[in-house]
């Protein structure tokens, strides 16, 4: 069973979380480095776990305003569907809300945000270098 949560620096691994993306090692330690010092707000990272490991993580910019920024959003290959892409995506607008965020920001690929704007009622705001998306949330 897949848990939606908040990270919890008490039982969850910065290096795992630091490892949600595809870049080089020696980056993603110094990635974990940098959480391990100014990671102030655990609760800024959302993660789905699976039989105790990460398999997708979302990054939200929230400074306690009624808007948020959601950044870094990663799933790990083996579980990239639609059908999974649009559980996180649920349960990421789901977290924010609870948090009292009315709108967030998004950067993503083209072709994501196409899917986004026709499906999921998101907004296109730019084009460059990503597609930025504007979401109200209800």
């Amino acid at each position: 069973m897949i848990e939606f949560r908040a990270f919890d620096p008490g039982t969850d691994s910065i290096d795992e979380l630091a490892s949600m993306n595809e870049w080089p090692p020696q980056a993603q330690a110094a990635f974990a480095d940098a959480l391990r010092r100014r990671f102030v707000i655990p609760s800024n990272a959302l993660v789905a776990v699976e039989d105790g490991h990460i398999i997708a993580a979302a990054l939200i910019m929230d400074g306690g305003f009624p808007f948020a920024i959601l950044d870094g959003v990663y799933i790990r290959p083996d579980h990239r569907s639609v059908e999974f892409y649009n559980e996180c995506r649920k349960a990421a607008e789901r977290y924010m809300r609870e948090r009292g965020v009315i709108f967030f920001f998004s950067h993503v690929p083209e072709q994501f945000a196409h899917v986004l704007v026709e499906r999921s009622d998101y907004r296109k705001i730019s084009n460059e270098p990503f597609t930025l998306l504007l979401r109200q949330l209800s």
